[in-house]
């Protein structure tokens, strides 16, 4: 006799390969990520608008207004990426090549965001090393080029001055000759950006190389403005100890999700396994018409005619006696034809009923 099993891995299955694209489905977070972008894009938007387009068109370094807009045109290009994402999400058509490529997208437009931030630092080191800057003329910024690698030097002669401008301003957090590329603002949003594969749900190994990235882009900004290297160690390496730690607690996410889909699949595939069972014993229609029942009604169906066949094997007691393992072969073969006959003609099977091999007519399994 023939038993009939849906999957060899037993009702908990390991997971596998196939699930790989509904996993990612029930994983990636669009709406999170849009509404990230939606937020930055807002924000670039604001502060290139409030310093390019303000009453006195200057910022915290020197230079005309061109130099202005150079500095902060990459936060006007990455507002346009942002948008661009929102709406790449937004489409219907682009759902499943979204969801395939969650990550990538999620690393391209924070990559770009990261660049973004770093990008206006370096020009406004360029532009105090180039330009004196007409609000703060003790302060003696240079940038040697000469060497492979620029080395920087500033000084600050009347550091009390100093601090009564940065008092004043509050568009950019670095006092005097601090780094503008490490300024207080800039450093939180070195942190946010690496955190960011934790809040958009990202796999470990998305947020490792997004971590990656942006401690090569740091590593490479302070080189190109030629910081000390114990603030470029210090600054590249915290960032990077961050990043790594956010994709050290995104592989602990993804393990607890993927455990608990698979989960959810082994309590999917039990059920199935369940109603397969129950099939052989009660007919499906009566099955989904006892599911459906409310109340304390008795489900009951008048059948004017039908055939019912109750069939048994003779001399069963002496096939129990002498029971072998040609025996039971034997009786295998006989039962799997019968199955086959049942199924071919369109009967129903009610199991077995002690020695009784019972078939039902259709009719007589409404």
């Amino acid at each position: 006799m023939r038993i009939e099993n849906c999957d060899e891995s037993g009702p908990t299955p390991a997971f596998k390969k196939e699930w790989e694209r509904e996993y990612l489905k029930s994983t990636c977070k669009p709406n999170t990520a849009r509404a990230g972008c939606l937020v930055g894009a807002s924000w670039l938007i604001y502060d290139f608008s409030s310093i390019c387009f303000s009453c006195t068109g200057t910022d915290v370094a020197g230079g005309d207004a061109k130099w202005i807009v150079i500095t902060y045109a990459p936060e006007a290009v990455c507002s346009a990426v942002m948008i661009s994402v929102v709406i790449l999400f937004s489409i219907q058509r682009c759902q499943g090549f979204c969801i395939r490529n969650y990550d990538e997208i999620c690393i391209f437009f924070m990559t770009i965001i990261y660049t973004s931030i770093v990008f206006p630092g370096i020009l406004l080191e360029l532009r105090r090393s180039l330009f004196q800057w007409e609000e703060a003329p003790q302060l003696h910024w240079n940038i040697d080029f000469g060497n492979f690698i620029p080395s920087r030097s500033c000084n600050d002669t009347d550091p009390v001055r100093t601090w009564l401008n940065y008092t004043k301003r509050n568009h950019n957090t670095a006092i005097g000759c601090n780094n503008l590329i490490l300024s207080g603002d800039n450093i939180g949003s070195y942190i946010l950006a690496n955190l960011c594969p934790m809040i958009f749900g990202m796999r470990s190994r998305s947020a490792l190389r997004l971590a990656i990235i942006t401690f090569l882009l740091l590593l490479a900004a302070l080189l190109a403005i030629g910081a000390s290297s114990v603030i470029l160690v210090l600054s590249a390496v915290l960032q990077l100890c961050v990043g790594m730690c956010c994709a050290y607690i995104c592989r602990l996410k993804e393990i607890t999700a993927r455990r608990n889909f698979t989960m959810d699949k082994g309590i999917e595939f039990s059920a199935v396994q369940s109603s397969k069972l129950l099939y052989t014993l009660i007919p499906p229609n009566v099955v989904e018409a006892l599911a459906a029942k409310t109340g304390h009604e008795i489900l009951v169906k008048g059948i004017h005619s039908c055939t019912i066949m109750f069939c048994s094997l003779t001399q069963q007691q002496e096939l129990r006696q002498s029971f072998s393992h040609r025996t039971f072969n034997l009786l295998d073969e006989l039962f799997s034809s019968f199955d086959d006959i049942v199924r071919d003609s369109g009967m129903y099977k009610y199991q077995h009923v002690g020695e009784w091999y019972i078939v039902a007519c259709p009719r007589a399994a409404c």
